[in-house]
């Protein structure tokens, strides 16, 4: 029905808003032990060839995900919080290349802990910190080495893991570190790997264009 309505509405393919979806919910913090078994998994296995039969040009595959970084954090996030989101990436990649590879994987919603809406004032600021941008920028670089187009961060601002205060709306340690990656890593992505697995290496092609690379290390 949603796809008859858009060509109905642009009737011009080119102009034509793109179907975007499902966002599943309910990647937290247990690792993915049998990703075949997996609901979430299951159930885009079976969303992503269900449109393509039905003749629904699904643009994108998303999901939400929250790994459940540890609240007012110190220091980075541990090893294997990240390896979580790691384990995801991969087994969606492998689901959704296999049954539907012409269609994009996005990160549709994804925070670093499912923390829901507290009042707006400083008691709600638990990941407003330096150490939360380690999960960012590395979460970042996990989706795109794993075959992620987009990645959309929960939240900007009006929750307590936004990237704005929003009592003050001054710019959060995780706004400037997707400021930097934004102007910094291309589309781009390259191999990079690092023999100690407490620092995370990635690399890009320059968002600047030219014979450039763009190295992101992370040092837990």
């Amino acid at each position: 029905m949603l796809s008859n309505l858009l060509i109905e509405l642009w009737p011009e393919p080119a102009t034509r808003p793109k179907i975007i979806g499902p966002d599943v919910h309910g990647f937290h913090s247990d690792p993915l032990a049998s990703p075949a078994e997996e609901p979430k998994l299951r159930f885009l296995k079976e969303f992503a060839p269900n449109c393509s039969q039905l003749g629904v040009p699904l643009h994108a595959a998303t999901h939400h995900e929250y790994i459940e970084v540890d609240e007012n954090p110190t220091t980075p996030p541990r090893l294997s919080q990240l390896t979580i989101t790691n384990q995801i990436a991969t087994a969606v990649n492998d689901t959704l290349t296999r049954v539907a590879p012409s269609v994009q994987i996005w990160a549709g919603e994804i925070g670093p802990h499912n923390g829901g809406t507290v009042p707006c004032d400083h008691s709600m600021m638990r990941w407003a910190n330096f150490a939360d941008s380690h999960w960012y920028l590395d979460a970042m670089g996990v989706k795109a080495a794993s075959g992620y187009s987009v990645f959309c961060r929960q939240d900007f601002v009006g929750i307590d893991y936004g990237m704005i205060d929003c009592s003050t709306y001054a710019p959060l340690p995780d706004y400037y570190a997707g400021i930097l990656w934004s102007k910094l890593m291309g589309s781009v992505v390259l191999k990079a790997t690092s023999s100690d697995p407490t620092l995370r290496a990635y690399s890009h092609c320059s968002a600047g264009g030219g014979a450039a690379a763009t190295v992101l290390l992370i040092n837990l």
